[in-house]
Formats: C-alpha cells, sequence, structure tokens
C-alpha cells in the first residue's frame, strides 16, 4: 500500500503541476483522476474483513486497517469521510471480536489507528463519528 500511495500522490502531484510529462506521467495522471483507489481497497478490505473475521487473529486485521489509514491520510489527506470510514471498520472489527486489555499488540494498533489520523488532521477527528468510541 506504501508504494501505490507514493504512486498516486506523485501522479497527483505531477497534474497539479502542470510541468511537462513523460508518457508514463501522464498516464498516471489519468490513471489516478479516475480510479478512486481509496473505494477499491475499502471494498477489499472489508471483504477480507467478513470472510475471515472469524478465523483471523484480531491484530491481522488491525494490522490491516493502520495500512489502510496511512494510505488513506498519504493519497488523500484532506478526506476526512475516507478516515471516518476506516474508525468505522475498526469499531465493527471490535464490536464482533473484542480484546483483552492484555493484548499488547492490538493496543499498539489501536493507539496507531488513533494517532495516524490526529497528527495529519489535528483537532478535526474530534468532529469524526468514529474517532471517539475507538477511543
Amino acid at each position: 500500500m506504501e508504494k501505490l500511495s507514493k504512486f498516486a500522490s506523485n501522479a497527483a502531484a505531477a497534474t497539479a503541476e502542470g510541468d511537462e510529462k513523460t508518457a508514463e506521467e501522464t498516464e498516471a495522471a489519468k490513471l489516478a483522476g479516475n480510479l478512486d483507489i481509496f473505494k477499491l481497497f475499502k471494498k477489499y478490505t472489508d471483504k477480507i474483513i467478513e470472510e475471515q473475521g472469524k478465523t483471523i487473529d484480531v491484530s491481522r486485521l488491525l494490522e490491516l486497517e493502520v495500512a489502510f489509514m496511512n494510505f488513506s491520510i498519504k493519497t488523500y489527506p484532506a478526506n476526512l469521510e475516507y478516515v471516518n470510514q476506516i474508525l468505522e471498520s475498526c469499531n465493527s472489527i471490535l464490536k464482533s471480536t473484542p480484546i483483552n486489555n492484555n493484548d499488547k499488540n492490538c493496543m499498539k494498533l489501536l493507539v496507531k489507528l488513533l494517532t495516524i489520523p490526529l497528527e495529519s488532521l489535528s483537532i478535526a477527528v474530534l468532529s469524526m463519528n468514529h474517532y471517539p468510541t475507538l477511543m
């Protein structure tokens, strides 16, 4: 997801700059403009959670959501709704499979899920529906 995030960011920057572009940069800009990568990833992360949520460790699902959150913040830095949707998925995961407070890995991942948007969006996270629920 990190590579895709960089690709999407570079394509957006190349489009915004309006400089002379190579054929590859032009194609990347077209692809980024025509495809909402977030919706595609959201569809498949939700599918993974739905199909494997009961059989796989909660920490693995939270790792997926942390990676998705990093991707979303880097690719769509101003889109609060995308962050809120990821937090909603995390709430669903934790409601269906509660974690033990002694599970340090899950707690670290949960802290990451809360700090990633806080670092880039600052106090705006408090206006999100699902942020306080994870706290």
